[in-house]
């Protein structure tokens, strides 16, 4: 039961960090499309349909965490 628990947090933690690396990349665009656009929108999106999109699902927790670095490094 206790290493059922600990794939679960696992699993939880590695979606947390494919989901927060592309709203911290949707940030990012979004804010510099606001500083650089002379009448800029500020277009919306569905966050959960975004998380179901396949590169959202599948892709691996380092490529997730390497795109959150790069964007603090900026």
């Amino acid at each position: 039961m206790l290493i059922w628990c600990i794939l679960l947090d696992v699993a939880s933690v590695a979606k947390e960090n494919l989901e927060g690396a592309d709203a911290h990349v949707n940030s990012f665009v979004r804010l510099k499309l606001v500083l650089t656009e002379e009448r800029p929108t500020l277009k919306p999106y569905d966050q959960t349909e975004w998380a179901k999109t396949p590169d959202a699902t599948h892709s691996s927790i380092q490529s997730s965490l390497a795109i959150l670095k790069g964007l603090q490094e900026r």
